[in-house]
């Protein structure tokens, strides 16, 4: 069975040297707006265990995603 990867965009944009964050809930959040987003470790690939809107590539990293 074929299996859609979510996070294929992700892994590449990793794989490109972008930094991957992901959303993380305050520790007294009352609903999903209120959290941050935190920078995942980048001496490996993320291992994305949830789903991929909650995971984001750092602001600062997005020019490393051009085709220039």
């Amino acid at each position: 069975m074929n299996r859609i990867d979510d996070h294929a965009a992700l892994r590449a944009a990793f794989a490109m040297g972008a930094r991957i964050q992901a959303w993380h809930l305050d520790e007294s959040a009352r609903n999903s707006a209120q959290g941050r987003w935190d920078t995942l470790p980048t001496d490996r690939e993320p291992a994305f265990s949830c789903p991929a809107h909650l995971y984001r590539v750092h602001p600062d990293d997005i020019h490393l995603l051009s085709a220039d």
